[in-house]
């Protein structure tokens, strides 16, 4: 079923769409085909009296395909009961374009039952983050902006130190100073020499950059820490607050998987049970170390091995290639602690009766 693979996919149809449609069309032993549905002509409103979703499936969607031979050949691909439903629904026959595909063909996979995508209030947070962006640059462009101003003085009397002409003159060798500077403009009249700069409070604008970026990640419910950690606790909380969201997902995978494998090889005597773990990159580490403590006590011995990534199959030809083959059991000797010695080599040696 290539596990990994198929998961992700349907973890990201929950994430971006708000949930994933699809049918199975052929599930057998030794292989394993389903069809990815469009998210935008599917719903699921009623569930069946095991808990499963229905899906319902707008018909019309196979009219947006222009060329006929596609079209037919994409309604051939589609479940049977599907593509009937079509052909009635345009013969008049029935008058609803929503169609029913039977739980055993038709699964879906979302976080809650409105099908709402998880990050949908990110939108207009990112937005607005986005214009406040643009208007920092904008004050930026008019912090470095600056005019020179040459004031010509006026004598006490009131009469002009410099002529027009010669003021022209000044200011043309002050324009050509600062031509290869193109923030800078010169501007010359009667009076002092001076320097106009654009000011602007650059705390305050980036204390609302800071709070417009917040503002996304609070409308997402995590943490900006997981991209810049400041803090590890904070950190480590929302980390957990993320995987306990996404097993909301992986329990309604393991019983996908559960089903699956029932209907293949369950009998009146044998019934499987698939189950996905709450380990992740993260949480690795931790989860082999306590796991590894229980095992000390007696409990599952392959919980640890699953959770560093290998299965049981996998647990069981490593294990055979280094016992049987390798025979690393002779040649590799761990140190001899209170676990590893016999009970006749604890202690000291017993003195004789003398």
């Amino acid at each position: 079923m290539f596990l990994p693979t198929i998961l992700t996919k349907f973890s990201l149809g929950a994430l971006t769409d708000g949930c994933y449609y699809g049918v199975l069309q052929d599930v057998s032993k030794t292989s394993f085909v389903l069809l990815d549905l469009p998210f935008e002509y599917c719903r699921s409103r009623f569930k069946d009296l095991n808990g499963n979703d229905i899906i319902e499936f707008n018909v019309q969607y196979f009219d947006t395909i222009a060329d006929e031979s596609a079209r037919k050949q994409a309604l051939k691909v589609y479940p049977k009961v599907v593509s009937d439903h079509y052909y009635r629904y345009h013969r008049g026959t029935v008058s609803k374009y929503w169609v029913k595909i039977p739980t055993d063909l038709g699964f879906c996979f979302s976080f809650f039952d409105d099908s709402r995508p998880l990050f949908l209030d990110v939108i207009p947070a990112s937005i607005d983050y986005d214009d406040a962006v643009d208007l920092n640059k904008e004050r930026d462009l008019e912090e470095i902006r600056k005019i020179i101003v040459q004031k010509i003085p006026h004598l006490s009397d009131g009469t002009l130190l410099f002529e027009p002409d010669e003021a022209q003159v000044m200011h043309d060798g002050a324009v050509g100073m600062m031509k290869g500077n193109k923030n800078i403009s010169v501007l010359t009249t009667y009076a002092d020499v001076d320097a106009v700069v654009s000011k602007t409070q650059s705390e305050a604008v980036t204390n609302t950059l800071e709070k417009s970026l917040q503002n996304v990640y609070s409308k997402a419910s995590v943490s900006a820490q997981i991209f810049s950690p400041t803090g590890s606790q904070a950190l480590g909380t929302s980390i957990t607050n993320d995987m306990a969201l996404m097993m909301i997902l992986a329990n309604k995978y393991s019983k996908f998987i559960s089903y699956i494998i029932n209907n293949l090889f369950a009998n009146s005597n044998v019934n499987f049970k698939y189950s996905i773990l709450p380990v992740s990159w993260y949480n690795m580490f931790d989860y082999i170390t306590n796991t590894l403590k229980m095992a000390s006590s007696g409990y599952s011995f392959l919980l640890p091995t699953i959770a560093a990534g290998l299965s049981q199959k996998d647990l069981m030809n490593v294990k055979n290639l280094e016992n049987e083959v390798l025979n690393l059991k002779e040649l590799l000797i761990p140190l001899e602690s209170s676990y590893t010695q016999s009970g006749n080599e604890v202690g000291r040696p017993k003195l004789s009766v003398d």
